[in-house]
């Protein structure tokens, strides 16, 4: 546990070892308050929450989250809340709220299996004023789980400001690709996003929803049982998804 109340002076940097086999209400591995959590390598595997937490792997209230490379691999988020759909727990590998920066720009997250949303990542900032922000720039979303919720890759929730953005390969600097693939979403309702779930917000103010943005980006090879294997935004309420500059959305497959 890293805590600061004052502001993100804590912190923690993981540069190598492993953190594995652990468990907790909510952050199994790792669980980070107002602080700032940098992961350049090494594996956080194998970790749970116990009852209704979130974040398997890594739970972070407030603070920075940033992932260069490293594993994020096999956590789970175990405590189903009873409501099929509702999205409110979830965060197998990563999960993130109260205003959290969190950057992507490497590293592996893949096999998280959540019983609820966001197998892989999942972010909101539904109790909090102003955003939770969530930017990737590189990096593995894989093979990840949502059984009674959505986004089984990334669930982007409430208030939160989403950037997935890849550089292209160019003729002096190679790019740095974004793959979200092979990600499955369970969940039978109307609700899905094997990879991607971008939640809406059904009142007249928009300024609550979610929004996505993603650039030049790899979606491919996920399923929902829902809708949207690919991407898919909440079906009774406003939010906002715009890609563009080369992203590839493909080879996904849903049962709705």
């Amino acid at each position: 546990m890293v805590s600061n109340d004052k502001g993100t002076a804590s912190t923690l940097s993981l540069t190598g070892g492993v953190i594995a086999g652990n468990s907790a209400y909510s952050g199994g591995g790792v669980y980070a308050r107002r602080s700032e959590v940098t992961i350049t390598n090494g594996i956080i595997s194998g970790n749970s929450t116990l009852n209704e937490g979130l974040g398997g792997g890594i739970m972070a209230e407030g603070g920075i989250v940033t992932v260069s490379g490293g594993y994020i691999t096999n956590n789970r988020m175990a405590k189903f809340c009873d409501t099929d759909g509702s999205g409110c727990h979830g965060g197998a590998g990563l999960a993130a709220n109260n205003g959290v920066h969190v950057t992507i720009s490497g590293g592996q997250i893949t096999g998280n299996y959540s019983e609820e949303a966001g197998g892989g990542v999942y972010v909101t900032n539904l109790k909090q004023q102003g955003k939770a922000w969530l930017n990737i720039t590189g990096g593995n979303i894989a093979s990840n789980v949502s059984y009674r919720s959505e986004g089984a890759g990334i669930r982007v929730g409430q208030r939160v400001e989403a950037m997935i953005n890849g550089t292209p390969d160019n003729n002096d600097t190679p790019g740095s690709k974004v793959y979200i693939t092979n990600n499955h979403c369970m969940s039978r309702f109307d609700w899905g996003g094997g990879g991607v779930f971008v939640q809406g917000n059904s009142d007249n103010d928009a300024s609550n929803a979610g929004r996505l943005f993603v650039y030049s980006s790899y979606i491919g090879s996920n399923t929902a049982g829902g809708y949207g294997g690919g991407v898919a935004v909440c079906p009774t309420g406003k939010t906002l998804v715009t890609n563009t500059k080369g992203t590839a959305i493909f080879g996904n497959t849903d049962a709705g």
